[in-house]
C-alpha cells in the first residue's frame, strides 16, 4: 500500500512539472549581431578614377550611344583614356543603362541655369528657330548652332548615331538659355550627326532636330583601318632621300639628318645619325645591274657589313624626294612616311631605343 502511494504521489510531481515547463514561457535565443565587415578598397580605383576626378559628371549610357560622340568638344582627353578612367572592357562598345563619368560642360556652353516659368497657368513649348551655320562642316571648324525657343526649360544634346536607336533626353542633360548661339568643335569621325533641341514648359514639350555632316580636315597617308577616324595630326613635308637594297631600303630625312634603314629581314628597322662628313665612298665593284651606296648611305652600308651584311647590294642609286611624315596617333609610336610615289611606310620604334619594325601600308 504504501509503495502504491509513492507512485501515485511521483506520477502527481512529475505531471505538474511538465504542465509548469509547458505554461511558463521561454526566452528565445537571439544571435548575436555580427557587425558588416568594412568595405575592401576597390582596386580599380587606382586607375579607372573617373568617378573620383574633378569636373566629371555622370552620364547614363542611352542605346546606339559611342564615345566618339560623346566626346565631341574634348580635347584634352582621348577616348582610350576616357574608356580606360571608366574601366571600360571595349571603348568601342557601352554597356546601355550603366553610368560612365564624363568631363562636364562638353558643349563649352558656360550659362546653365532654370530659367523659370514665365506664365505658370499655361503650357506653352515652342521652338520658333534652330539651325546649324551649315549642312557639312569640317572636324577642326565645327559647327555653329543657333536657336530661338519659349518655355521654361530647354536642352542641347547629341543623338545616338545608330539609326533606329532613337533619342532619349540624357538623364543629367544640361540646360541651355532658350535663345543662345554656340559653336561645337573637336569633332574626331567623319560621320552624320544629329543634334536635338527639346524645350519643355510644364506638361508641354517640343523637340527638333538639327542633322550636320562632319568631313575631315586633315586625310591620312596611309589607308588606315577604320578611315571614318580622322587624323588629329597632318602629314608634315620634308625633304628625304630613298634608296632600295636586296635586303631592305634606307630613307635620310633632311631635317633630322637622321638615317632609317628598313630590313626586310623579321621588318626590323634601325635608326642612324647621318655620319657623312666628306669621307670617301666605298670603291667596291658592284655585280651588273646593283650598285654601291654613296655618302651617309655608304657609310652606315659600310657599318652593316657592306654587300655581305643584311642589306646586300643596293638595286638602284639613291634619289631625293618630297616625302612627309604624321604620327598615327597623339599617343601612338607608330609614324606614317611618304616613301616615292604612292608608297607610304608604317614605322614604329620601340621608346628609348633606335630601333623598331616597319610595314609598307600603301603604295
Amino acid at each position: 500500500m504504501r509503495r502504491m502511494v509513492l507512485v501515485i504521489l511521483s506520477l502527481v510531481i512529475l505531471t505538474t512539472s511538465v504542465a509548469l515547463a509547458q505554461s511558463t514561457p521561454t526566452t528565445p535565443m537571439v544571435p548575436e549581431a555580427t557587425p558588416t565587415p568594412a568595405p575592401t578598397e576597390d582596386a580599380r580605383l587606382a586607375v579607372c578614377s573617373a568617378p573620383t576626378l574633378p569636373g566629371f559628371v555622370p552620364h547614363m549610357v542611352r542605346p546606339g550611344e559611342h564615345l566618339e560622340t560623346l566626346l565631341v568638344g574634348v580635347t584634352n582627353v582621348t577616348i582610350t583614356q576616357v574608356a580606360a578612367l571608366n574601366c571600360l572592357d571595349d571603348p568601342n562598345w557601352l554597356p546601355v543603362g550603366s553610368v560612365i563619368w564624363l568631363p562636364e560642360n562638353l558643349m563649352g556652353i558656360e550659362v546653365a541655369f532654370p530659367v523659370g516659368d514665365t506664365d505658370p497657368t499655361v503650357d506653352n513649348a515652342v521652338i520658333s528657330s534652330f539651325r546649324a551655320n551649315a549642312e557639312v562642316v569640317t572636324n577642326e571648324e565645327g559647327v555653329t548652332f543657333t536657336w530661338a525657343a519659349e518655355g521654361s526649360e530647354a536642352y542641347l544634346y547629341p543623338c545616338p548615331t545608330e539609326p533606329h536607336a532613337g533619342c532619349p533626353r540624357p538623364f543629367n542633360a544640361m540646360q541651355v538659355p532658350l535663345a543662345h548661339t554656340v559653336t561645337i568643335r573637336g569633332f574626331q569621325y567623319a560621320e552624320r550627326i544629329t543634334y536635338r533641341l527639346e524645350v519643355v514648359d510644364g506638361d508641354a514639350a517640343v523637340t527638333q532636330d538639327v542633322i550636320v555632316r562632319i568631313v575631315c580636315a586633315t586625310e591620312w597617308l596611309a589607308p588606315v583601318v577604320g578611315a571614318e577616324r580622322c587624323a588629329q595630326i597632318p602629314a608634315q613635308p620634308v625633304y628625304a632621300a630613298w634608296e632600295p637594297f636586296e635586303g631592305g631600303i634606307m630613307l635620310w630625312f633632311a631635317d633630322t639628318r637622321q638615317i632609317y634603314v628598313l630590313f626586310n629581314e623579321g621588318r626590323r628597322v634601325q635608326t642612324f645619325a647621318d655620319p657623312y662628313t666628306n669621307q670617301p665612298d666605298p670603291t667596291m665593284t658592284p655585280p651588273l645591274f646593283r650598285n654601291v651606296p654613296v655618302r651617309g648611305f655608304g657609310q652606315i652600308w659600310l657599318q652593316l657589313g657592306g654587300p655581305d651584311g643584311s642589306l646586300g647590294w643596293a638595286r638602284e642609286p639613291e634619289f631625293g624626294f618630297d616625302s612627309a611624315r604624321q604620327p598615327a596617333g597623339s599617343q601612338s609610336y607608330t609614324t606614317y612616311i611618304q616613301g616615292p610615289g604612292q608608297t607610304v611606310y608604317a614605322i614604329t620604334l620601340v621608346p628609348g631605343t633606335n630601333a623598331g619594325y616597319w610595314q609598307q601600308v600603301a603604295g
